[in-house]
């Protein structure tokens, strides 16, 4: 298709492309999607033994609304934070409490309530140690 190169149509056409580049980046913005700064750590029980496999989600006192959550293998865990149907590396910064779940294998009840408050910071490197309160089951 063959479109005369007038002053008139060039402007028309950056108009045109500038608006639909507006739409795009506020598209972005709109989807909300939360700053996050990597979050790893160790799960142990309280003689130092690692935690074989669970699962864990991160609440939300302050700072944000979104639940962080990762799994426990071999006493290790990364946390991921889904945002919008997308899977963010780390977690927001804010104060959380922490729900574990042990894996198969161990002793079977409710989620453990961690009892200490985790902190997730800008800029830091967030390695946290989940120490349990009670020993490693027989």
């Amino acid at each position: 298709m063959f479109l005369p190169r007038t002053p008139t149509v060039i402007g028309w056409l950056a108009v045109v492309t500038v608006f639909l580049l507006g739409v795009a980046a506020c598209s972005r913005a709109k989807m909300g999607l939360p700053k996050t700064y990597p979050v790893t750590g160790k799960a142990v029980y309280k003689d130092g033994s690692p935690v074989p496999e669970g699962s864990l989600e991160f609440y939300p006192i302050s700072g944000t609304s979104y639940r962080p959550r990762g799994f426990i293998r071999d006493g290790t865990f990364t946390l991921q934070t889904v945002a919008e149907n997308t899977s963010l590396d780390g977690a927001p910064e804010g104060e959380y409490r922490v729900t574990i779940i042990l894996g198969q294998g161990q002793e079977p009840g409710p989620p453990l309530q961690y009892r200490k408050t985790v902190k997730v910071r800008t800029g830091e490197t967030n390695e946290i140690t989940l120490t349990l309160d009670r020993a490693k089951p027989r």
